[in-house]
């Protein structure tokens, strides 16, 4: 929110690309990760998730 006030204040056109992958794979991901977030940790990162609404930007774009 901080950053897109800052632009629309510039006059700025934002364009937001949302990336997410499947459950699965994130979890795939993480255990290969060289310093693993425990998977407690990660579900409650999810919990707080807040994907881009398309009110909030010129365009959005979700890529799952």
């Amino acid at each position: 929110g901080k950053w897109l006030d800052l632009f629309y204040q510039y006059g700025a056109r934002v364009h937001i690309v949302y990336l997410e992958v499947p459950y699965r794979q994130l979890l795939a991901q993480n255990r290969n990760r060289e310093y693993v977030v425990p998977e407690k940790v990660l579900e409650q990162m999810l919990w707080k998730l807040d994907v881009p609404d398309v009110s909030e930007a010129f365009s959005v774009q979700y890529r799952v």
